[in-house]
């Protein structure tokens, strides 16, 4: 079912905390600017990106390694849930950017707190 959602329609569930081995403190990456962050995810992705190519050209369309809650994916069905995860984080940023936005205007009616 699970594959399903994300790979077949493409709908990435909100609401859960990340895995712990999948946050950036237990990954090991240091506190970064919005550029550093952009440069590290680029250099990330193109990584990622090809070792997926190795992959599918190695299996084919056989599955190959398991994703921790969707089970074993083909090459295809890793590159279409990174294109669903990635969307699904691009969403959480914009939100995140328009209440910053509001809150830096005033008008969000909440009074500015030290962080925020």
């Amino acid at each position: 079912i699970r594959q399903g959602l994300v790979i077949g329609i493409g709908y990435m569930p909100g609401g859960r905390r990340a895995p712990e081995f999948t946050r950036p403190e237990h990954l090991g990456w240091p506190a970064m600017s919005g550029r550093e962050l952009v440069e590290a995810m680029r250099v990330a992705l193109e990584e990622m990106d090809a070792a997926i190519s190795t992959c599918a050209a190695r299996f084919g369309a056989t599955r190959f390694t398991p994703h921790f809650a969707l089970g074993p994916l083909t090459a295809g069905q890793w590159y279409r849930f990174h294109q669903v995860h990635g969307r699904h984080h691009l969403r959480q940023l914009r939100r995140v950017l328009a209440t910053a936005t509001e809150k830096s205007a005033g008008t969000s009616g909440e009074p500015l707190r030290p962080g925020t």
